[in-house]
């Protein structure tokens, strides 16, 4: 139910997302992992294909423009877990989220997100 309730659903990894998608089929345009949809953001928004003034209606544009922009992107990157690692797999982890999310916000909420650069 939380799934289906969902407006976007980020994933640190594949698996993590085929796990979602298999349990809730019907969020699978909604479910990314964290690279891939910053990659989606970030080509979206290079090439012009984003409309609206709000949050939401960027989002919805981004999702919207997912299938025809996928065989454009590059491979998604999984994030990996840095439990029980050392310290440079945390930084790694820690970069690779920092550069995504930064990405992300750029797109959704551009105004606001030169503190996330």
């Amino acid at each position: 139910q939380l799934v289906l309730s969902s407006d976007l659903i980020l994933c640190f990894t594949e698996e993590q997302r085929g796990n979602i998608v298999a349990l809730a089929p019907r969020a699978r345009s909604r479910t990314y992992t964290v690279s891939d949809f910053a990659n989606l953001c970030r080509y979206c928004t290079a090439n012009g294909l984003i409309s609206g003034n709000t949050i939401g209606d960027r989002l919805d544009s981004v999702i919207a423009n997912a299938s025809m922009v996928r065989p454009m992107l590059p491979a998604s990157q999984d994030i990996k877990d840095p439990y029980h690692k050392e310290f440079a797999m945390f930084q790694d982890a820690h970069d690779q989220m920092g550069h995504a999310f930064a990405d992300i916000a750029r797109t959704l909420e551009p105004s606001r997100a030169s503190h996330a650069a």
